[in-house]
């Protein structure tokens, strides 16, 4: 029985949200592509800009002070554009050599896909990941049992996150309407903000996502301690982009939709 009468589509991103607990698949290769400059970056570091297309992520590592000092004091020069573009060039192949292992459905992915197919909706995605890259995961996905709808990927358009054109490229294509009516599911600030930029309901993914940062075997073997100081800390970085709805996992995700959807019926609309 249909669940859902208001709400127009949902929009997920990948990479620790549908897929890949912890969005490791590219950590390890920031790192290590810095590394072999002489560059040491911590995984904090290379997780800050999560979410981005990766290019435009690492303009963003390369911005930070500890990357700006190194880099400065090992080739006597600022880096430049010229410098994220021979990094990039790297990290590409290195990425799309491991991305085929990166294609696990996360805990309760599956289940949200049958509920949305259930209330006949559509299912769009967006992501930090190129075309050539979404290649690669795409097929490992659907191979896992996982396929959206749709998919667009960072350089299909000319501005990917934190603008919203990935989300209308979605919403047209998949004739999602109106968007305050739309619900955009991600496990980055990235994510939320490309959502309330496009005028969408945002919901945040804390377990299982690369704010959080724990590898699947972090989150069996970390003290609850530990882990709860890396989930509260996330969700407070949420709290301030004013996500719509932070949530623990995937799991949590079907009783939310059921509530945005009542929401609507009321007349409210997403925080802005």
């Amino acid at each position: 029985m249909r669940e859902l009468n208001n709400i127009s589509g949902v929009i997920v991103d990948w990479a620790g949200t549908m897929v890949d607990y912890g969005c490791m698949a590219p950590l390890k290769v920031f790192v290590d592509v810095f590394k072999e400059r002489g560059i040491s970056i911590t995984n904090e570091e290379a997780r800050g800009p999560m979410g981005l297309k990766k290019i435009d992520h690492i303009r963003e590592l390369s911005k930070l002070n500890s990357v700006q000092n190194q880099f400065r004091e090992i080739y006597n020069r600022e880096i430049s554009e010229e410098d994220v573009i021979s990094i990039y060039n790297e990290f590409e192949p290195k990425l799309l050599s491991t991305l085929e292992n990166y294609a696990e459905p996360i805990d309760g992915a599956l289940k949200l896909v049958d509920f949305i197919k259930d209330n006949d909706l559509k299912l769009g995605s967006t992501s930090g990941y190129t075309k050539v890259m979404m290649e690669i995961v795409v097929n490992a996905a659907k191979d896992r049992g996982y396929s959206p709808d749709y998919v667009v990927a960072a350089d299909e358009l000319k501005e990917a996150r934190p603008y919203p054109y990935m989300i209308y490229k979605n919403a047209i294509e998949l004739e999602m309407y109106p968007l305050c009516n739309v619900v955009k599911i991600g496990d980055t600030p990235s994510d939320v903000i490309e959502g309330k930029n496009a005028g969408t309901w945002t919901i945040a993914i804390l377990k299982g996502g690369s704010q959080v940062g724990m590898s699947k075997e972090e989150s069996l073997t970390l003290t609850s301690d530990l882990q709860n100081e890396k989930i509260e800390s996330a969700r407070s970085i949420f709290e301030d982009l004013r996500a719509d709805y932070i949530v623990e996992s995937l799991e949590c995700v079907v009783d939310v939709l059921k509530e945005i959807d009542e929401r609507i019926e009321s007349g409210e609309t997403p925080r802005r």
